[in-house]
C-alpha cells in the first residue's frame, strides 16, 4: 500500500504527521539554541562570538557552523 502512495505522489497520513512533528521539534530546538546563545552572551560579555558559538555547539551537540546559521537566521534556518 505504501508503494502505491509513493508512486502516485500521495503521502499517507502518518508521513504527514511525522513531518509536522519533526518541523515542530526543529523549531523548538532552534529557539533553544538562540535562547542559550543569548543567555551565554549576557553572562560572558567579554567572550568573543566564536567562543560563545563553540560553547553552544558543545552543549547542544551541534556543529559550530549550524549554531551560527541558527543564531543569525541563515540559509534553511531563516524564519519563514
Amino acid at each position: 500500500m505504501g508503494v502505491f502512495f509513493y508512486f502516485c505522489g500521495l503521502k499517507p497520513i502518518f508521513m504527514q504527521t511525522y513531518t509536522l512533528q519533526r518541523k515542530e521539534r526543529l523549531k523548538r530546538r532552534n529557539e533553544s539554541v538562540r535562547k542559550l546563545f543569548e543567555t551565554l552572551s549576557l553572562k560572558h560579555p567579554k567572550w568573543r562570538m566564536e567562543a560563545i558559538i563553540a560553547e553552544v555547539a558543545a552543549q547542544m551537540y551541534l556543529s559550530p557552523r549550524t549554531v551560527e546559521a541558527i543564531v543569525f537566521y541563515e540559509g534553511i534556518y531563516a524564519e519563514k
